[in-house]
């Protein structure tokens, strides 16, 4: 009788095991790893945490130190799981048809067929080639400078010199434009 009673309490211990929420206590960047406090002085040992990838899309991220999660043990052995980062702990303030990514020095919001980035540093794009089609297209800024060779010019070759009536003699050869 003694026997059946400690493996019926070992396995309700198995699946208390197997869905437990906690908050992330220690990151190990290195090996994609992280700690979990579950509170009542339990952590987990190092586990891994799951990120979103499909195909040849992923959207990866650390979870940070005081984030809410959950930690999915499967066989209950608590050795053998991982967390499903993060529970949202804060407010919404948008609607079901925005999505938004929010970094620490910017967001990326997508509403209303609108997609904003905002930065506080710098935004960097690089491609082999880039195109931008708009029915209206305007550049609010204190300085744009054109690199690379003959970039400097901002008048290209379409424009006609007033002087000459010809081509302006001192247009970009890499910038092209409408007159």
């Amino acid at each position: 009788m003694l026997n059946l009673i400690n493996k019926v309490t070992a396995l309700e211990k198995k699946l208390e095991n197997i869905v437990q929420y906690g908050v992330i206590k220690e990151v190990d960047t290195a090996n994609s790893l992280v700690i979990a406090d579950l509170g009542n002085n339990l952590t987990s040992p190092k586990l891994p945490y799951l990120v979103n990838n499909s195909g040849n899309a992923s959207v990866y991220f650390v979870p940070k130190i005081g984030d809410q999660v959950i930690v999915i043990s499967p066989s209950g052995n608590i050795e053998h799981g991982f967390i499903i980062p993060s529970i949202y702990k804060g407010t919404v303030a948008g609607t079901e048809d925005e999505w938004r990514l929010k970094f620490k020095h910017g967001e990326i919001t997508y509403k209303a067929g609108e997609l904003k980035i905002i930065t506080d540093s710098k935004l960097y794009i690089e491609t082999k080639e880039a195109e931008l089609k708009a029915k209206n297209a305007k550049v609010d800024a204190e300085s744009i400078v054109l690199a690379g060779e003959d970039g400097g010019g901002v008048v290209c070759q379409n424009h006609i010199c007033s002087f000459t009536g010809g081509p302006h003699p001192e247009a970009s050869s890499k910038i092209k434009g409408a007159i």
